[in-house]
């Protein structure tokens, strides 16, 4: 029975998306406040470790232009979510802003993981939802680890609390605030491969890493756009 039960943790531990950041040797930056507005991203520092030596070979300058020119190939950032404060009550939950991930980088569920944890709540965006962001919340709303807070209509309220009432939107799994019972698996690993990149960064010149990365997750989220529209 106990092995069963051991065998089961670690696979739920292995199929976690921020495990799987984490195995990977990727890090979590937070940039803004998770209480009001901010952005995650989920990054891989080992790509900057490797520029950085490509770059001292080929006696080229080591700085904030080595991690931009990589979105052109191997983007830094993998993935990214942002957020912010609704003026309806809607849980308080915050509301997802943007969010984009490298085709085929496997990260999205990541940052989403991460954000839905630092955050303390989650919710899609109250006025628009794309397909493909309303499939990431509806495995939300299918997954059991997960504490589902539905809304109610703002504009014909159906309970007395205010603290529920938010605009609705036209898929059911859309009007709920998603939290997590439990801190995703790897996140602290997540945190100190952030902190080791940092000093490194620092320790070379690179003094501001996470506003370098919120560019990057920018341009990342511009350059998807892109794509989608074409």
């Amino acid at each position: 029975m106990i092995r069963s039960l051991i065998r089961e943790m670690l696979l739920q531990e292995s199929a976690s998306p921020t495990s799987k950041a984490a195995s990977a040797g990727l890090a979590v930056c937070v940039v803004g406040s998770p209480d009001s507005a901010g952005h995650l991203m989920i990054y891989d520092p080992n790509i900057i470790y490797r520029l950085v030596k490509e770059y001292r070979g080929a006696g080229l300058p080591v700085d904030y232009n080595m991690v931009q020119d990589s979105i052109d190939e191997n983007p830094v950032v993998r993935s990214g979510v942002g957020w912010t404060t609704e003026p309806e009550p809607c849980n308080g939950a915050k509301v997802v802003t943007k969010a984009a991930s490298v085709a085929g980088s496997g990260m999205g569920p990541a940052a989403y993981e991460a954000a839905i944890w630092y955050t303390g709540g989650l919710a899609s965006d109250r006025l628009e939802t794309s397909q493909l962001a309303g499939y990431v919340w509806s495995k939300y709303y299918d997954r059991d680890d997960i504490v589902k807070s539905p809304f109610d209509d703002i504009d014909d309220p159906k309970t007395p609390p205010e603290e529920d009432d938010c605009h609705l939107q036209d898929r059911d799994y859309l009007n709920y605030s998603y939290s997590l019972k439990t801190e995703p698996p790897g996140l602290r690993t997540l945190e100190k491969n952030h902190e080791d990149c940092m000093k490194f960064c620092s320790s070379i010149g690179i003094e501001n890493l996470p506003f370098y990365l919120l560019q990057l997750f920018r341009m990342l989220f511009e350059q998807r756009m892109s794509e989608d529209e074409t």
